[in-house]
């Protein structure tokens, strides 16, 4: 079996740098208590298409589904 890395410090900063809706997500969690899914919206020229990498600033937008179903 091949070791797990533990993730460092460093490594969480590496990752926060290279992702800008990573920043923007944690400075505006979703509201607590709740199950929300976050939609990311690019630009068309953000390498995020190409490299994974997002350098654009891009749109957050939360959806909180009905999870109580109909009665």
């Amino acid at each position: 079996m091949a070791k797990r890395k533990r993730a460092t410090t460093k490594n969480r900063i590496d990752v926060l740098s290279r992702r800008n809706y990573l920043r923007k997500i944690l400075a505006n969690p979703p509201m607590p208590g709740t199950v929300g899914i976050a939609h990311i919206y690019h630009d068309d020229w953000c390498s995020f298409w190409k490299t994974g990498e997002c350098n654009c600033d891009c749109y957050v937008v939360y959806e909180y589904p009905n999870l109580r179903g109909v009665k």
